[in-house]
């Protein structure tokens, strides 16, 4: 009797869910009617469509349980319970963002919420009637911002490594994303033209030997354009990246929010037009050729296998700057150990729409440790392309950069120790500077270095710095900022495009008071009389000046590190009491 019990139990389990799978229409319709708001009522029975393996797109059961009132941005939403596709199990998935919803064969809206933590399926929808707002939407100004409670779109990261994710996925959480990493893009040549209803979709962010895509669920299509998500993506207003269908792989049930793993295709079939608050649309065909920015990285590397990357960056003014960031990390830290000592160097071209020649950077010494290294090279590479992308003076568009980051052994030393052999000086006097060297793998080795102080300088106490030409540089930026400021274009070619000789020892002179730059004009060491008249008057920087001491000092290998000593220098009469 009992054994009995149990297979009548099963049986009409098994029959139940055939014939919920049997009442289910298998694929939404092609070109369905909308049904309004004004006549959703709770209670109502209906069905979803999503893709939860593949690319099949599947249907899954709704019940109307609510309709919230001026829920989301003013508007109307449709709270719902969901049951089938095993989503008893999972709740609502991040990735199903945008399933279409319908009531007796009419589509009612997109599934676009959920919460986190929830113990049934339960889930909001967008009403589509805003969603088809978004097909003529051309409003530049910034939309409202994802709703919390919006399901977060899952951003497939492929070919990154866990340095590099954990280093930069915290920056796409912030803005709404479900960061993981997964398999490479897919290729098939086979695929239909146009979306289905409820296929899974792939805004496309980085492509080629790294991607990065975020997916979700297609609400709506005809032949020329098509709606996603239910939701803002990125809260941008004007949107362009391109689009292809995802590849699902698995559904992972999670008790905070279960998510779709998956991967773009790289057959693009359209690309996005607008981010609006309640969806993105898009429209079919090429993506426009200055789409996506081609990169293309060379890490060389006499201690590890030297590696060619190329792959693109969605040319997007608000995040380019970030996911170049985070592409660079990954190749060079994938390619070279993260630990390792060297003299590291950078070389990079962009080319622009605004300059006929490329901007150009070659062979500039960044430092001995790779994990500095990296960083530094990020950074001299974001610099100019911020600039470019903010500048105030004119647009410029990026066309492609080509970066190239080397390592050699053995040829750099450190500074290690710097003395002077007097002790108090006068202006105009010769001094010598005894600087203690360290070649790599050698001994310590000493070099006496004279050095001529100029003659219109007061009593005072003075720093003298020896390094190489390129911190010599970026002290000159730090102390004597308004030498450096860019007031048209061509100061970026003479600024951040001048090339370091990393052989060169530099000596330079530094004091805190009375310095004076003008323009690109400076007067470092002024009596008290002349310093406050210009000072109050002309001046646009009144902090301290540089003064570069006459000579370069060439070495027969790369120079790292900075010392510095203090002296006393008495001050030439004739200066003195002017």
């Amino acid at each position: 009797m009992h054994k009995k019990k149990i297979f009548l139990i099963l049986f009409s389990l098994i029959f139940n869910l055939n014939l919920l799978a049997q009442s289910l229409p298998p694929a939404p319709p092609d070109n369905p009617e909308v049904i309004p708001m004004s006549e959703i009522h709770e209670g109502m029975e209906g069905v979803g469509y999503t893709v939860i393996h593949g690319t099949n797109v599947e249907p899954f059961k709704v019940k109307v349980l609510s309709v919230l009132r001026k829920m989301w941005n003013g508007s109307d939403a449709i709270l719902i319970e969901l049951e089938g596709l095993n989503l008893e199990h999972s709740g609502t998935v991040a990735g199903m963002s945008g399933s279409p919803i319908y009531f007796d064969g009419k589509i009612a809206g997109a599934l676009a919420f959920g919460w986190n933590y929830a113990k049934d399926p339960i889930a909001g929808v967008t009403p589509i009637e805003e969603m088809y707002k978004l097909y003529n939407d051309t409003n530049v100004s910034k939309v409202a911002s994802i709703s919390k409670n919006s399901l977060q779109t899952p951003l497939m990261f492929s070919g990154f490594n866990g340095n590099s994710f954990s280093e930069y996925s915290d920056k796409f959480k912030e803005m709404g994303f479900f960061p993981m990493q997964t398999g490479g893009a897919i290729s098939d040549e086979n695929q239909s033209g146009k979306f289905l209803f409820g296929d899974s979709v792939a805004i496309v962010l980085v492509d080629g030997d790294l991607s990065i895509a975020g997916v979700g669920t297609v609400s709506h299509t005809d032949d020329e354009k098509f709606l996603l998500f239910g939701h803002s993506m990125w809260s941008k207003g004007r949107l362009r990246a391109p689009v292809s269908r995802a590849y699902i792989n698995h559904i992972v049930a999670s008790a905070a929010s279960s998510f779709k793993i998956g991967a773009a295709y790289s057959n693009y079939l359209g690309y996005t037009v607008y981010d609006g608050t309640f969806g993105v649309s898009g429209v079919y065909g090429e993506v426009p050729e200055n789409t996506m920015i081609p990169v293309n990285l060379q890490v060389e590397d006499q201690s590890f296998l030297n590696k060619d990357f190329n792959f693109r960056v969605l040319n997007d003014p608000t995040y380019f700057s970030y996911l170049l960031s985070m592409a660079i990390y990954e190749a060079v830290t994938s390619s070279a150990g993260s630990e390792e000592d060297g003299v590291f160097s950078i070389s990079y071209e962009i080319e622009t729409d605004y300059f006929e020649k490329p901007y150009k950077v070659t062979d500039r010494i960044l430092t001995y440790s790779s994990k500095d290294a990296f960083r530094e090279a990020i950074e001299q590479l974001i610099a100019p392309v911020d600039f470019f992308i903010y500048n105030n003076f004119n647009r410029i568009g990026i066309k492609s950069i080509k970066l190239s980051i080397k390592r050699s052994n053995l040829e750099y030393a450190f500074l290690d120790d710097i003395t002077l052999l007097e002790t108090r000086a006068v202006a105009g006097e010769t001094i010598h500077l005894r600087v203690g060297i360290t070649p790599y793998g050698q001994e310590k080795t000493y070099i006496n270095i004279p050095v001529k102080l100029p003659v219109n300088l007061i009593t005072d106490i003075y720093s003298i710095y020896a390094a190489n030409e390129y911190i010599y540089n970026y002290a000159e930026r730090l102390f004597m900022p308004n030498k450096y400021k860019i007031r048209n274009l061509d100061d970026v070619m003479r600024i951040y495009g001048k090339s370091y000789d990393d052989k060169a020892l530099k000596v330079w002179l530094y004091s805190s008071s009375r310095g004076v730059q003008i323009g690109k004009d400076s007067f470092p060491m002024l009596p008290v009389s002349r310093y406050g008249v210009i000072a109050d008057n002309y001046t646009s920087d009144k902090s301290s000046v540089i003064n570069a001491i006459e000579g370069e000092y060439n070495m027969p290998y790369s120079i790292l590190g900075l010392m510095k000593i203090d002296i006393i220098i008495e001050g030439a009469n004739k200066y003195e009491n002017r």
